[in-house]
């Protein structure tokens, strides 16, 4: 497998090969798969996700276009939920009436960090929440 990197601004981009001529590009931004490419029938190496063609939309761009989603996946209804009793009432970001993605401030716009493990073929990607992060 080979590994290229490179950052643009504090966002990483990480790019691995292998020997069968695919090729993926990874994104510390949202843990987002970047771009994936594959050999097509006719030996091209082509794309095969939607990603912006500019990196300005990818930052600013409030679709996910490859990247993680959380705290939660899905639409919470009325943007609010109900813990052991307690009500907490969640940011409405989707239709102004629901949330979603855990807000527009959620995992898919943090920055991870990571770390490369060569010799096992792994790259990790970590995000540590604060205690009362996003409330």
């Amino acid at each position: 497998m080979l590994i290229n990197y490179s950052k643009v601004e504090d966002v990483s981009f990480i790019k691995l090969n292998n020997e069968k001529g695919m090729e993926i590009t990874l994104c510390t931004l949202g843990a987002s798969v970047y771009d994936l490419k594959t050999i097509d029938k006719k030996g091209n190496l082509e794309s095969v996700v939607i990603t912006p063609t500019n990196l300005k939309d990818f930052y600013e761009n409030d679709g996910y276009h490859g990247k993680c989603v959380g705290r939660f996946s899905g639409r919470i209804d009325d943007a609010k939920c109900i813990i052991e009793g307690k009500e907490y009432k969640l940011e409405r970001n989707w239709n102004g009436i629901n949330a979603l993605h855990g807000g527009s401030y959620g995992i898919s716009f943090a920055n991870f960090d990571y770390e490369v493990k060569e010799s096992e073929n792994v790259v990790d990607v970590n995000y540590f929440f604060k205690e009362v992060e996003n409330q």
